[in-house]
């Protein structure tokens, strides 16, 4: 007997309605439902009933109960998610539908449960039950649009870009731009939209980090989000700034610019990359001395040993 076939044994002939009422711990009138149907998955019939539900802290430790056979838990994007949930910032989607197969094993959903409980909040989502319990690999590829899809739905002009570079000026802006690469202090999915889409002049930016061949030696979000910064100081400073950063034309060997590019265009070539962190220091020092007018025979920065540089 087959996993599928023994799944169908256990099942003990229980309706889609009284497996709803097991779940959810009261009773359930069928017109509250929906029957989804969407062809066949490697053979077999796509379908299952759906309705949004108000998961309350309560039901997603119930819920968890049932969690036996999942991957395992990132607890960055369970952080993310609550955030969300506390700031009201929130929205169901596809990838945070709670599923669970006929046999009520959950297949789908740990995350939004675990953020639930995290949150102490209570927070609309979609159930879906009686579902094949092969349909664990449809859920597990049936991903929801990623941040950079909505931007760009939204006319955000290169959304990849625009997107990523967002996230260091949020945390930029937080205090610390480090925490862009702190899985449980980054800005979560919600933010990065919210900002890609307020943050004023960020296109201009794109446009300008991208420009003179930067993309060759310099990645396009470090680019990006260094212009924005600079040019929140001094717009016409930051735009010279990169031209020449790109361009390499008209700069003394002592130039802040200079010695910034022969380590970025160094590094390009070197099998040892450099970390994006030590770029935007990088990137920070060469603006700081070229702002304030200073020469300089290189260009240093010792992760670990020295402070983040400020701007």
């Amino acid at each position: 007997m087959n996993f599928l076939e023994t799944s169908l044994s256990n099942r003990s002939n229980r309706s889609w309605l009284a497996q709803a009422e097991e779940l959810l711990g009261k009773k359930q009138k069928e017109s509250d439902w929906n029957k989804y149907s969407a062809g066949k998955w490697e053979g077999r019939p796509i379908e299952w009933y759906e309705r949004m539900i108000l998961l309350t802290p309560q039901l997603a430790d119930s819920f968890l109960k049932r969690n036996t056979l999942n991957r395992k838990l990132r607890m960055g994007g369970v952080i993310q998610m609550s955030r969300d949930m506390e700031s009201g910032n929130f929205m169901p989607t596809a990838a945070t539908t709670i599923a669970f197969d006929r046999n009520l094993v959950k297949i789908n959903g740990q995350h939004t449960c675990s953020a639930v409980l995290d949150s102490e909040t209570s927070q609309y989502v979609k159930l879906v039950i009686d579902c094949d319990p092969q349909m664990r690999d449809y859920w597990d590829l049936m991903r929801g649009r990623s941040v950079p899809d909505r931007a760009g739905i939204c006319g955000v002009s290169q959304p990849g870009v625009a997107c990523s570079a967002a996230r260091l000026i949020l945390a930029f802006n937080s205090g610390n731009i480090l925490d862009a690469w702190n899985a449980t202090k980054t800005p979560t999915p919600t933010e990065v939209l919210n900002a890609t889409m307020d943050l004023p002049n960020l296109d201009d930016s794109v446009r300008a980090g991208q420009r003179n061949g930067l993309r060759t030696f310099v990645p396009s979000r470090i680019a990006v989000a260094c212009h924005y910064l600079f040019a929140q100081q001094n717009r016409p400073l930051a735009d010279a700034f990169f031209e020449k950063l790109g361009t390499g034309e008209n700069l003394s060997a002592n130039s802040p610019i200079y010695q910034l590019r022969k380590l970025l265009t160094v590094n390009a070539i070197e099998k040892r990359k450099m970390q994006r962190y030590e770029m935007l220091a990088l990137f920070f020092i060469a603006w700081s001395k070229h702002r304030e007018g200073k020469r300089v025979r290189r260009i240093t920065w010792i992760p670990g040993q020295d402070p983040f540089p400020e701007i």
